[in-house]
């Protein structure tokens, strides 16, 4: 594919599995399914795509979402929403933003992460009164890309 389509200089990761539901109830397999999404997937795309974005001092930009924070309120809606999954494999993907700012820095490559704080107007997630527009969001990253900060920044 490198032949045809030349090196990577960017990875925008924004992959997420609706399984493992409900805490009490989810099987192993889906547990790790959705960790497996959210990071290992992650971590396997950049360890692949490593030497290209060396050379390229090029960017990977992470979208993500506010389940991945520890506060009683989240913790409460995720429950309810039955979306444990989501909210384990965003909790360690936000970790492991941090961890890949501080381990590429040296390499010049940007990491940043986009956490986006409630529902994006049009998306499949509206429920029909979403208040983040997702020009938003997409302003952050360009933001990180053309200012080549590695940072998490917040919308909504």
């Amino acid at each position: 594919m490198a032949a045809e389509f030349g090196p990577v200089t960017a990875i925008h990761w924004n992959a997420y599995t609706g399984v493992a539901g409900d805490v009490m109830t989810a099987d192993a397999a889906a547990v790790r399914a959705a960790f497996d999404v959210a990071v290992t997937s992650l971590v396997l795309a950049i360890q692949e795509a490593y030497q290209d974005l060396k050379a390229a001092k090029g960017t990977v930009l992470v979208t993500n979402g506010g389940f991945a924070l520890f506060d009683q309120k989240i913790d409460a809606w995720v429950v309810q929403s039955s979306a444990m999954g989501v909210a384990i494999g965003n909790a360690a993907k936000h970790k492991l933003i941090g961890l890949l700012c501080e381990r590429l820095r040296s390499d010049e490559i940007t990491v940043g992460e986009v956490m986006v704080m409630g529902h994006v107007k049009g998306t499949a997630w509206d429920p029909g009164n979403a208040t983040i527009e997702p020009a938003a969001i997409a302003g952050k990253f360009w933001e990180i890309y053309s200012k080549r900060e590695s940072k998490v920044v917040t919308v909504g």
